[in-house]
């Protein structure tokens, strides 16, 4: 009974964390204050553990089952500890509206939005079945998570994790006319609510502080359109400006959809309304340098035939 018993028991074995110590003895801080605050009275694992158990997991190569596993805790109570240490260090992360005044208050011309496909530890679902997890770039399942960093590189916001066949996030950039009124708009969102979610809220009295709807957009945007005598003015209207003006800027058709977002470049096509003019500025153009190109080798044959070398 004893050999069978020593034989199923795992091998357990050191390894050292990344995290530094002061990092883990802050964690343990806030995971004490989040208990008085919540009112627990007592943990039967320690916080420096449910802290080690947190910064092993978020280190990565580790799953629940090993780290249950290895410092004799069950693995229901692992999970729980890691997700409440995952919590609590959630809590003390800058929301995406500080982020942005943030950005606008230093002055910064640009963020860094990058987004990075996390591999799950399993993946839960039958085989045949739509698999929202799964990614096709990637070919792998998993989650995707869009961070933002400072121009130096700096982390400030990480976003909540989607499936793994979520599109990458579209950065949208925006005059500096419109980074003003952006400002001036979050902190009228203050007063409305502090809490994290969609930029733009309701102030009606139905839905306040609910995030607007697309139909709500339609409908203001449409009251705006009616109100300036421009009927035709819609919510789509903006994006056919813009991605007319890139193709009149030389953008490459590759280029605009990249933008855009869209998986071919026909649905592009629909977005660009090129007029005469336009098409022929740019006939024009082309004809300059191709007919400058015939003058140059036609003048430099000239000067071969006279035995004279042109550059």
């Amino acid at each position: 009974m004893d050999t069978a018993a020593e034989a199923s028991a795992p091998l357990v074995y050191g390894l050292a964390l990344k995290t530094p110590a002061g990092t883990v003895d802050r964690i343990v801080g806030a995971l004490v204050r989040y208990h008085r605050r919540i009112g627990s009275r007592w943990q039967l694992h320690g916080f420096p553990l449910q802290a080690v158990l947190t910064c092993a997991f978020l280190e990565g190569g580790h799953t629940y089952r090993s780290l249950a596993e290895g410092n004799g805790v069950p693995k229901s109570t692992c999970y729980n500890l890691i997700q409440e240490g995952i919590k609590v260090l959630a809590r003390r992360a800058l929301p995406l509206t500080e982020v942005v005044r943030l950005a606008v208050k230093a002055g910064w011309d640009y963020l860094i939005v990058d987004g990075v496909n996390i591999p799950t530890e399993r993946v839960n679902g039958r085989i045949g079945r739509k698999q929202p997890w799964y990614s096709g770039k990637h070919k792998r399942h998993g989650g995707s998570v869009t961070t933002i960093a400072a121009p130096d590189g700096e982390l400030l916001w990480v976003s909540g994790v989607l499936p793994g066949r979520t599109v990458d996030i579209r950065v949208v950039p925006y005059s500096a006319p419109t980074g003003v009124l952006l400002s001036g708009y979050l902190a009228h969102r203050a007063t409305i609510s502090r809490a994290r979610g969609p930029l733009f809220l309701s102030e009606s009295r139905r839905n306040h502080a609910q995030p607007l709807s697309l139909w709500t957009w339609s409908k203001v945007v449409r009251r705006i359109a009616l109100a300036a005598d421009v009927p035709r003015f819609s919510t789509h209207t903006t994006r056919h400006l813009c991605l007319t003006d890139l193709a009149r800027m030389g953008w490459e058709l590759h280029a605009i959809a990249t933008f855009a977002g869209h998986r071919h470049t026909d649905s592009t096509l629909t977005y660009i309304h090129l007029s005469g003019r336009d098409l022929a500025d740019k006939l024009n153009r082309g004809m300059e340098q191709i007919h400058g190109w015939r003058v140059h080798m036609l003048a430099r044959l000239g000067q071969q035939s006279t035995g004279t070398v042109m550059p």
